[in-house]
């Protein structure tokens, strides 16, 4: 790992297979305390860095500890590892519930909501992730909650709220350098996805109202999980503003499909369209692009509905379907 500030260090974890990204792992070290964000996916990769890491700096579990900022396969694979070490976890208390259930849900239950067959969530099983193969880690865990501070030497880290991305998505905020560790909530070069599971849920807007409140911080440094981190407020407000617009022209394309539709779509028909292929061709290749894709499309339905421009209701199979 290489300091980039004065007391925080980063290294990425290089994916091991095509459905998955590369993972930026920040340490904060000061003393003999040190406070990892985040832990990668459970693959060897993760394991040699993580070793690698802990003899090099010369760590001792009793004084380290790991903060997951939401509990996503690449953000907590290795928690397995950090608690055989003894070393104190924590994260927030619905990240820590949707742990037990979050991945078996996002496969099937947001499956189905999206329109998937069986068929393509048993695809999605194979070829993404399957639930069965995430170790669970449901004891020994520390739960905070925003507003809560974890101090590392003379290092404050405020815990923030960072819904959207994941209902209880919490970032580290240090006032004092104007740092933010903010996990998969803003991302350099890329919108994330937000992941609306089902009905109502009004994602979309709360997810833009965190964005503001990350804008409104005056940031001087933004820490992402993935891609490049961001330095100065007009990078920072650029790196939003660019999420907003991509989520708006989505939106603009949803609409624009179902206003060539004679029948009602649902997110993954209308997924389908965008990628110019009927779903039985899009199935060879169905993969974890068009997987999310589909759970934007979702959000971005929901977020249309909410304004009025749409209407919905739900097909014999269980998925929601919208029309103009």
């Amino acid at each position: 790992m290489k300091e980039i500030l004065p007391h925080i260090y980063m290294g990425t974890i290089p994916a091991e297979k095509s459905t998955q990204n590369d993972v930026n792992i920040y340490m904060i070290r000061q003393g003999e305390q040190a406070l990892f964000i985040d832990c990668g996916y459970d693959t060897s990769s993760s394991l040699t860095f993580f070793e690698h890491v802990f003899d090099t700096f010369g760590l001792r579990p009793e004084k380290t500890a790991l903060l997951l900022t939401h509990y996503h396969i690449d953000h907590v694979g290795m928690v397995w590892w950090f608690r055989q070490k003894g070393a104190a976890i924590y994260m927030s208390a619905p990240e820590y519930e949707d742990a037990r259930t979050g991945l078996t849900r996002i496969r099937t239950d947001v499956g189905y909501t999206c329109g998937f067959h069986d068929a393509e969530i048993s695809i999605i099983g194979q070829r993404i992730f399957d639930p069965r193969d995430y170790r669970p880690f449901f004891h020994d865990v520390n739960l905070l909650s925003p507003g809560d501070v974890l101090t590392i030497g003379s290092c404050q880290l405020q815990a923030l709220s960072l819904p959207g991305h994941t209902p209880g998505q919490l970032g580290l905020y240090e006032a004092a350098r104007g740092i933010l560790f903010c996990g998969d909530h803003i991302i350099c070069h890329l919108a994330p996805v937000i992941l609306t599971e089902t009905r109502d849920q009004h994602f979309l807007h709360i997810y833009e109202e965190a964005l503001q409140h990350v804008a409104d911080l005056h940031l001087r440094w933004l820490f992402p999980a993935h891609n490049d981190t961001i330095c100065g407020e007009a990078d920072i407000l650029k790196a939003i503003d660019d999420i907003r617009i991509s989520y708006r022209h989505l939106c603009g394309t949803v609409r624009l499909v179902l206003k060539a539709s004679r029948h009602p779509l649902t997110a993954y028909e209308i997924t389908c369209k965008i990628y110019h292929r009927t779903r039985t061709e899009l199935r060879p290749v169905l993969g974890l692009r068009q997987y999310l894709m589909a759970q934007k499309v979702l959000t971005c339905l929901e977020a249309l509905y909410d304004e009025g421009k749409l209407h919905r209701d739900t097909d014999r199979h269980g998925a929601l379907i919208y029309w103009q």
